[in-house]
C-alpha cells in the first residue's frame, strides 16, 4: 500500500469513526456540535443524517479502495470548510468554529492526496 493510499484510508476510518459516535451517542455529538436533539425524530436525524451518512460513504470507501469514492468525501469536506469559512466571513468567531476548519481541512487533505497539493 502506497503513501496515497494509506492516507485515504486513514482519513476514511476517521469519517467512519464520527459517523460511529454520531449513531451510538447523537446526544454526545449534539452537545459538541452546540445543538439540541428536541424529539426522537432529532435524535434519528442526527444518527441518520451525520451517523449514517459518515459510516456509508466512508464503509464504501474503505470496501471498494476506489480512489474516487476517496476523492468525493474529500470533495464533500472541502465544501464544509468553504462553508465555515464564510460562517466566519459573516462574523462566526466562536473558538470551536476553528478547530473544526482544521478538522474539515485536513479531512479533505488526507481523503485527495496527492491531488490536494
Amino acid at each position: 500500500m502506497g503513501l496515497p493510499q494509506a492516507l485515504h484510508n486513514l482519513g476514511a476510518i476517521l469519517v467512519l469513526a464520527v459517523g460511529l459516535l454520531a449513531v451510538t451517542r447523537p446526544e454526545f455529538v449534539a452537545r459538541f456540535m452546540a445543538l439540541e436533539i428536541l424529539s426522537p425524530f432529532g435524535r434519528s436525524e442526527l444518527r441518520g443524517g451525520t451517523g449514517g451518512v459518515f459510516c456509508g460513504l466512508a464503509g464504501f470507501a474503505l470496501w471498494s479502495q476506489d480512489a474516487l469514492a476517496f476523492a468525493a468525501i474529500g470533495a464533500a469536506f472541502i465544501g464544509v470548510t468553504l462553508t465555515r469559512w464564510i460562517e466566519v466571513a459573516l462574523g462566526n468567531r466562536e473558538p470551536r468554529i476553528w478547530a473544526a476548519i482544521v478538522l474539515d481541512a485536513g479531512l479533505a487533505g488526507l481523503l485527495l492526496y496527492p491531488q490536494a497539493l
